[in-house]
């Protein structure tokens, strides 16, 4: 009995001594190699078999990580890549996808929405700041609308 005990204490140290820090994968279920998770993954645990992706609107520069960082506001990521700009026209907040400016804002490749200037608008549907047609108007960050009543 003495025997059997000292015989599974040696294999649960043994498996402690070879289990892998988070950040690291084993190849292979009880494999003695551990692997560093790769730049845009993650492991959370000593056991893992292998990295997760950063989930979308995350990423991580550095190898061997335990979390991925929210992409930056004007930024965002598909899983398991690198932050990048929204385009031109569009935004995100920290950690968020990007979406389309509404109507009578603009913005720059990565950066925030800001209002359109006077006698201007966009359409909210992704479109850059152009002038009002003839006969309508626009305040800052407004839509064109008519500028004169009817018969006037």
């Amino acid at each position: 009995m003495k025997t059997n005990i000292a015989y599974l204490l040696i294999i649960l140290i043994s498996k402690n001594l070879n289990a892998c820090v988070v950040g690291q994968f084993a190849d292979a279920a009880n494999s003695n190699t551990c692997t560093d998770c790769a730049v845009n993954t993650f492991s959370t645990t000593t056991d893992a078999t292998e990295c997760t992706k950063c989930p979308i609107g995350t990423e991580q520069a550095v190898v061997k990580q335990s979390i991925c960082t929210k992409c930056p506001a004007g930024k965002t990521s598909v899983a398991g890549a690198a932050c990048a700009n929204c385009a031109a026209n569009e935004t995100s907040i920290a950690g968020g996808a990007c979406t389309k400016c509404p109507a009578g804002k603009t913005s720059t490749a990565g950066g925030a929405c800001t209002d359109c200037p006077i006698g201007e608008s966009s359409d909210g549907a992704g479109g850059a700041c152009a002038a009002c047609a003839a006969n309508t108007a626009s305040a800052v960050g407004g839509t064109c609308a008519a500028d004169c009543l009817a018969g006037t």
